[in-house]
C-alpha cells in the first residue's frame, strides 16, 4: 500500500463485512509517497463473504466487491488484489483403480481415489510460479466395530510452479487416496457383535494458493472443512 499524503498512515484500518476491524495501525507516522507492508490476519474469517474495507486517517474509503478472503501482493511491480474474485475452483472426485478379493466368509475392496481440480483465473493477470497446496480428507471405518464412527484421516500434496495466463484455466489430479471397504458374507457375524460392514469414504478436499510466498485463495469441498478442521495436522500426544 501507498499513502499518498502526509498523515495518511496516522490511523489506518482494515475490517471486514460486520466483523470487529482486523487491524487497527496507530501512529506510523508516513510521508508522502511512503510504501507499507503490512500483513492483516483472514484466518478467522475465511469461507465468509462480505466487504473488505480499507480506511485512512483522512476516511478515503476503498470498498472492493464481496470476496472470501483477500491478500495483497507484489505483481510484476504492482500491487495487485487476489481472493476468490480471481480464481475460480471446481473439484471432481474420480475412481482410479479398485480391486477385490473375495473370501469365504467377507469381501474387501481396496479403492484408490483421486481429485481432478481445476483452477479457473477470472483476472485478467497472468500468474506464474504458484504453489498449489492441498489437504485430501478421508474416514477411516474400524473393522468389527459396534459403532459407526470414523476416524478422519488426511494426507497433503502440492502442485508447484503452476502457471496460469489471464483467463485461462489449469487443471491437475492429485495424489490418491486408498479407500478400504469389508463386507461380511451372509451367515457370518463377528465374535464382539461388531457391525458386518465397514467401508471408508472420501471426506473432501482443501487447497491453498501461495504466490511468492503469500497465500492468495483458499478453497474447501466442503467449505465446513475450513471451520471443522485445521490445516495443520493436530500434534500427537505421546
Amino acid at each position: 500500500m501507498r499513502f499518498d499524503q502526509v498523515g495518511d498512515g496516522d490511523f489506518f484500518e482494515v475490517s471486514f463485512g460486520d466483523h470487529a476491524p482486523l487491524a487497527v495501525i496507530d501512529g506510523l507516522a508516513t510521508t508522502a509517497g511512503q510504501w507499507l507492508d503490512y500483513e492483516v490476519p483472514t484466518r478467522p474469517i475465511a469461507g465468509e463473504r462480505g466487504r473488505l474495507t480499507l480506511r485512512s486517517a483522512v476516511r478515503r474509503t476503498l470498498r472492493m466487491k464481496p470476496i472470501a478472503c483477500l491478500s495483497l501482493f507484489l505483481l510484476d511491480g504492482h500491487i495487485a488484489f487476489a481472493g476468490l474474485g480471481d480464481f475460480e475452483f471446481k473439484t471432481e472426485p474420480k475412481l482410479q483403480d479398485k480391486q477385490e478379493k473375495a473370501a469365504v466368509d467377507s469381501m474387501k475392496t481396496d479403492e484408490k481415489w483421486i481429485y481432478q481440480v481445476t483452477l479457473h483465473n477470472k483476472s485478467v493477470k497472468d500468474f506464474s510460479d504458484l504453489d498449489i497446496q492441498y489437504i485430501l480428507f478421508h474416514k477411516q471405518a474400524v473393522v468389527a466395530s459396534k459403532s459407526a464412527a470414523k476416524v478422519v484421516k488426511r494426507k497433503k500434496g502440492s502442485m508447484r510452479g503452476a502457471a496460469i495466463k489471464g483467463h485461462d484455466s489449469l487443471t491437475f489430479e492429485t495424489e490418491p487416496v486408498d479407500l478400504k471397504k469389508t463386507q461380511l458374507a451372509s451367515g457370518y457375524n463377528y465374535t464382539n457383535g461388531g457391525r458386518p460392514r465397514a467401508n471408508d469414504a472420501l471426506e473432501g478436499i482443501w487447497i491453498r494458493v501461495f504466490h511468492g510466498g503469500q497465500q492468495v485463495d483458499e478453497f474447501a469441498a466442503p467449505a465446513s472443512l475450513m471451520t471443522r478442521e485445521k490445516w495443520d495436522a493436530p500434534k500427537r500426544e505421546k
